[in-house]
């Protein structure tokens, strides 16, 4: 019993047994619409989140075998948690709870994650971001934005990977928008590391509390008030998971769509072009479902003169995921593209000219998709504020 209670599982140990199998995490409550990818792709109950409590009470309780054999049911979870927001029973945020918790006790028995997460860790280790980047290129982008110099700011922008190495033009964006705004900030410099989300959700937990150590010291050394996110991921794990593994960060942290919600309540940020086009926008699964953050981006596209905003049908707390998040498109890239490309085909049927999103890593699942099938593009909010200043 005691190598029981020493398991990871056993934090989520009460919430094994509450699920009823009662199916109602598979669609969307309503609308009959489906709500979970994995489960809407491979069609097996092994890939639905009750399916998954059922398999990490089975490990949990000795009556099942970790092997490689489930690494793709545990693995190819987005750990979008619409199966959450779905669930009639109490079990809510801790179906999410469960299936991270499970990973972590895969790693610690030697069977998780695949090889290409796994490669994830080896990464941040080496250059300090899951892409295997030279930590170098960071200091670049900054020093062509002129952000590199020392300072001290009540803000500090906390870059995150995929928008210094992948989706360069949204930290552009967010900086050029903070200064035509007049907002004073700093960045960290060489001292921003991965903040740790890609191995939290493969179960990679003790570099994640490394990499949440040096963050977090790093910020408080800044002596910035609040820390500054352009990215849905850092921001949940910054905001969120951070606390849970008592690291907690000294100033408070939020999100650029809320920070350019403030600016334009408080007339500093002013448009002066229209966009005269429709959009629909893609709510971010940890930024919605996770931190429940859906108002401002919507604000902020409404504020925007000539640009006309309509719902897909899955919105808010029901969107379907882009398909990207959890680890997946890693190894299953081609999994993460099916599921964005229904999340494009539910766009198309808005009418829209192009999808908005507030969150680097929805926009290149999402725009790869459309690249290999076809549909409708995707932006971030921060690129069509920059264009409508």
């Amino acid at each position: 019993m005691s190598e029981v209670m020493e398991m990871p599982l056993s934090e989520v140990a009460e919430w094994l047994h509450r699920c009823a199998r009662c199916g109602n995490c598979k669609t969307v409550y309503g609308i009959f619409k489906p709500s979970c990818p994995s489960g809407e792709e491979f069609k097996l109950e092994a890939f639905y989140p009750s399916g998954r409590i059922w398999i990490a009470r089975g490990i949990y309780t000795g009556k099942v075998r970790p092997s490689r054999q489930l690494i793709k049911s545990i693995y190819t979870c987005t750990t979008c948690a619409s199966c959450t927001v779905q669930c009639v029973l109490d079990l809510h945020e801790h179906i999410v709870d469960i299936i991270e918790a499970l990973r972590e006790e895969l790693v610690r028995m030697g069977v998780g994650p695949t090889d290409p997460q796994a490669r994830l860790a080896k990464y941040i280790k080496m250059e300090r971001n899951p892409y295997l980047e030279p930590h170098s290129k960071r200091m670049e982008l900054l020093r062509r934005l002129n952000v590199y110099e020392k300072r001290k700011a009540d803000i500090v922008y906390f870059v995150g990977c995929t928008a210094a190495y992948i989706r360069k033009e949204v930290a552009e964006a967010t900086v050029r928008i903070l200064k035509e705004c007049g907002v004073e900030f700093s960045t960290l410099k060489e001292d921003e590391w991965c903040c740790g989300s890609p191995l939290l959700r493969i179960g990679q937990v003790d570099l994640a509390k490394e990499i949440a150590d040096h963050n977090a010291a790093a910020i408080e050394e800044s002596g910035a008030i609040r820390v500054l996110t352009s990215c849905a991921g850092c921001y949940k794990t910054l905001k969120k998971d951070y606390p849970k593994m008592g690291r907690t960060v000294s100033a408070e942290v939020i999100h650029v769509t809320d920070l350019l919600a403030e600016l334009i309540a408080e007339d500093r940020l002013k448009f002066s072009r229209e966009i005269k086009a429709t959009v629909t926008y893609h709510d971010p699964c940890h930024l919605g479902r996770h931190m429940g953050l859906y108002e401002s981006p919507r604000q902020i596209l409404e504020a925007i003169p000539g640009l006309k905003l309509v719902e897909m049908e899955r919105n808010m707390e029901n969107a379907w995921c882009c398909g990207a998040g959890g680890g997946v498109k890693s190894t299953w890239g081609g999994f993460a593209l099916n599921v964005a490309k229904r999340r494009i085909e539910e766009a198309e049927r808005t009418g829209a000219n192009f999808i908005v999103t507030s969150c680097p890593f929805c926009k290149t699942n999402l725009n790869d998709a459309y690249e290999k099938f076809g549909g409708l593009r995707t932006v971030d909010v921060v690129e069509l504020v920059l264009k409508a200043i």
